[in-house]
């Protein structure tokens, strides 16, 4: 099968470099060939890894493959639709949010794109950011307490 080496590739909304890309020809034509439903959860999943900030147009990206509206999204992270309005405009530039929600972000990606962990599921499933926001200032002077007999029986 023929393959190109290298490619940028911006159908997602930001670039990207595609490696070794299979191609067929169509009518004398060479098109590239690829399952773009798994091109996009690929995408996703590298978004976890990246080692840079999101970019505006990661996180508009990452809101319309979940189908979730500007509001939604941003009550899932504890923000107002204004907030992802403002992430989104950054574009190709780091999404200007505190790197928390960043970490929050790719978490939730992570745990709605790969299926392998049922602890990591159930961790995320009880982490709720809304209450860690809203809490933030009232909590402050509280002390966090762990149980270490809970620690030692592993629960």
């Amino acid at each position: 099968m023929k393959e190109i080496e290298r490619s940028l590739f911006e159908g997602l909304g930001f670039p990207i470099f595609l490696k070794n890309i299979p191609v067929i020809e169509i009518h004398g034509e060479e098109i590239l060939d690829i399952d773009f439903n798994q091109l996009q959860k690929t995408v996703l999943l590298s978004l976890c890894y990246k080692p840079l900030p999101l970019s505006g147009s990661q996180i508009k990206y990452i809101r319309k493959y979940f189908e979730m509206t500007r509001s939604e999204f941003g009550e899932k992270f504890g923000y107002s639709e204004a907030a992802v309005i403002k992430w989104e405009k950054s574009s190709g530039n780091f999404a200007k949010m505190d790197l928390t929600t960043d970490e929050c972000i790719r978490l939730f990606i992570f745990r709605k794109m790969d299926g392998r962990s049922d602890a990591f599921k159930e961790f995320y499933d009880e982490l709720d950011i809304r209450r860690i926001v809203k809490n933030q200032k009232e909590l402050a002077d509280k002390m966090l307490s762990i149980d270490l007999r809970k620690v030692a029986l592993g629960e």
